[in-house]
């Protein structure tokens, strides 16, 4: 047997060493939602009910929004190379689906294309200025070239960042940017495509060595292209032999995601984020509003957020719960679904829909009090909705960022802040504790096109000034900071340091007469009211801001 150096042995092991970090990585540490379908392999009945708040952007490596696909929604989904593609134009002809198409877009290949892509990421340096991120890599994925006939851009996957001045070459930025392609027609024939919503988002992650991990790849499978490949929950993005895990963002430090996207896609953008700025620039002025292009700028700092999970016993239910978990529209008792038959039902619920303040209510004392899991986030994604309200200023400048909502709760209004005319309102909703147990401190803010908020109002070009209130669901005003600025053209305000568990944020510009400076501070403003109660003879009067009546009471 041949003899190997002692010296020799202890290179190779240094050698392994530097090149596998997995060592010092907690793999599991963010693994989202948690696995509460744990009795399903339980021969025997239905246990109970469950659910899991997730982000909209916590959904790992195989996420469909975070990839370029155009397939055709049906039995076959195939993965086709284009809108002319024989496989899928011959499903589509025999109508057995409908074209499903999404891109992630690819690295900018000039600062001023003319085309959706993503023109460079930065990181602010503690002087406050900001220095760009190096693209390191795209990672596998389906792609395409630009097909400038149907104003079809590149189609690309997600990027690797890195820092120049990190020293760990494990360490860097998955950045990610993508949006809905919508055909101009869902016949065999499509003449012209638009993009009518984008999601970005930049995730800290850490590259840990797997053998066994590769990234997704097309393939045939009986004459039909599919993706294959994939990684554990533990990774966020994956390549052969390689793996990211999400980490931590470093502390007070300000990214900045510059895009260039059609200036049509969005009036308002929502973000997991915190003190946010945004730039708009037209790159290109058409009398096509759908041809437009604009260079938008997003800075913000990131923001972690509580994520929560809760089951019940089916012996545990109340009447409204049964009423609920049993309804046949709901699906949620079909005993068709093989998760019904053993073991809890469980789902995700996204954080920004409607149905997450419905099981947020439902489940009020089964939600833990404490987060399960802080979930470092930096994200912005498009709003579609739109308040009535706010369409004779939105119609007077089509294609053009009206406003940005930003918040850290665990659930929250997923769409613009609803306007009475007077005031803006706005719905969260969220644990009372982090995971280590203290307070959780609640942030929002409100970016508004400072013509926007005066066309609304119908306010001179003199200053304005805000009130800020924040209102529990008992009534009760909750404490937080709150500031107001305008400046460059916008309108912003800022509320941190409320808790929960869902609190109603309502927001009132007033013009000052006297023209005094734009900058101010606003307080909260809690006005209560009383209203009468009555359970058939018996009569109670709750004073409150926002009253309520007690259970089995009904207002007289």
């Amino acid at each position: 047997m041949r003899k190997i150096a002692p010296l020799t042995i202890l290179i190779s092991i240094f050698a392994v060493i530097i090149s596998s970090p997995s060592f010092a990585v907690d793999q599991n540490k963010y693994i989202w939602p948690l696995a509460l379908n744990t009795f399903e392999q339980q021969q025997g009945p239905l246990l109970g009910y469950g659910a899991s708040i997730v982000d909209d952007f916590t959904q790992g490596p195989g996420a469909a929004e975070a990839f370029s696909f155009i397939s055709v929604a049906g039995n076959m989904q195939p993965l086709c190379t284009g809108f002319t593609d024989p496989v899928c134009v011959a499903e589509i002809k025999a109508g057995r689906g409908s074209w499903w198409s999404n891109i992630a877009l690819a690295p900018c290949k000039t600062v001023n294309q003319l085309n959706a892509c993503i023109e460079v990421v930065r990181i602010e340096d503690a002087n406050g200025t900001y220095r760009d991120l190096k693209l390191k890599k795209i990672i596998p994925g389906n792609t395409w070239a630009a097909d400038s006939a149907i104003g079809l851009p590149e189609g690309s996957a997600p990027g690797l960042w890195v820092d120049p001045k990190e020293t760990d070459p494990n360490k860097g930025y998955l950045v990610s940017a993508s949006s809905a392609i919508a055909p101009d027609s869902n016949s065999s024939k499509v003449a012209g495509v638009i993009l009518y919503s984008f999601q970005s988002s930049i995730s800290p992650y850490e590259m840990i060595l797997e053998p066994n991990t590769r990234g997704q790849s097309v393939t045939l499978i009986n004459g039909v292209r599919k993706v294959v490949g994939g990684a554990g929950p533990h990774c966020i993005w994956a390549d052969t032999g390689e793996c990211g895990v999400q980490s931590e963002f470093a502390p007070e430090k300000r990214l900045q995601l510059v895009l260039h996207l059609p200036t049509h896609i969005s009036s308002w953008l929502l973000g997991r984020m915190s003190d946010p700025e945004i730039v708009v620039e037209r790159l290109s002025k058409t009398s096509n509003i759908l041809k437009d292009i604009s260079r938008v700028t997003i800075s913000a700092e990131s923001v972690e957020i509580p994520m929560i999970a809760a089951t019940i016993n089916l012996s545990e239910l109340n009447s409204a719960q049964k009423k609920y978990f049993t309804d046949p529209e709901k699906n949620l008792g079909n005993p068709d679904f093989p998760n019904n038959l053993h073991g809890y039902v469980t789902g995700g619920i996204a954080s920004s829909y409607d149905s997450a303040f419905e099981m947020y209510e439902l489940l009020k004392k089964q939600w833990p009090q404490s987060a399960q899991l802080m979930y470092p986030r930096w994200s912005v994604r498009s709003l579609t909705g739109n308040t009535p309200k706010f369409a004779k200023c939105t119609d007077a400048a089509p294609g053009k960022f009206q406003g940005v909502v930003t918040t850290n709760a665990s659930i929250y209004q997923g769409e613009p802040p609803s306007f009475d005319g007077d005031s803006f309102d706005y719905k969260v909703a969220g644990v009372h504790k982090k995971t280590n147990g203290e307070v959780f401190q609640g942030s929002y803010d409100l970016v508004l096109d400072s013509k926007f908020a005066r066309c609304l109002y119908k306010f001179t070009t003199a200053p304005i000034k805000a009130s800020i209130s924040i209102t529990n669901a008992d009534g009760n005003a909750s404490v937080a900071t709150s500031t107001f600025t305008e400046k460059d053209g916008w309108v912003k305000l800022s509320a941190n340091g409320f808790t929960f568990s869902s609190p109603k944020i309502s927001i009132k510009l007033s013009q000052d007469k006297s023209g005094s400076a734009v900058t101010s501070t606003a307080k909260p403003v809690a006005k209560k009211t009383t209203i009468t109660c009555v359970q058939g003879k018996t009569s109670k009067k709750v004073t409150a801001v926002n009253p309520k009546c007690p259970a089995g009471y009904k207002k007289k």
